[in-house]
């Protein structure tokens, strides 16, 4: 029975870990993006188009209360259960959205293919501890 919960702790680690890198991985991507806006990804010269830069600040807001429900996760881990799911749900579906521009657009650079592996690895290796933990 002892082992049990050992490993029942052990899987709750390692899910507090993948919850601490997102948010420090959200939480810096959303600052930079907040602060200069679609500029992180374009020259100056490209002629960004107000509504450009709107949509592109919100969606870094939304990405920030993304960091910030990650660190809060880490944090109570062990009274989180179905948002674990919907978090790794988010995570997918955030590497189908850029599967999607990659698809429609080609990949801005080759780096992109690594995001798109991580952001489908993750959250198996996210589902996979959570039922571990709580089968």
């Amino acid at each position: 029975m002892r082992s049990f919960f050992l490993y029942r702790a052990r899987m709750q680690i390692l899910l507090q870990l993948i919850f601490i890198l997102l948010f420090f991985i959200a939480f810096i991507g959303s600052l930079q993006s907040l602060l200069k806006g679609p500029a992180v990804v374009q020259t100056p010269n490209d002629g960004v188009s107000r509504g450009l830069d709107n949509n592109y600040r919100f969606m870094a807001g939304v990405y920030l209360g993304v960091s910030i429900v990650c660190g809060w996760m880490a944090y109570t881990i062990q009274e989180q259960g179905t948002l674990v799911y919907l978090v790794a749900l988010m995570v997918f579906l955030a590497g189908t959205g850029r599967v999607l521009s990659m698809t429609l657009k080609g990949a801005a650079n080759q780096k992109y293919y690594l995001y798109v592996i991580a952001e489908w690895g993750i959250p198996v290796v996210i589902v996979t501890l959570q039922y571990m933990r709580n089968p």
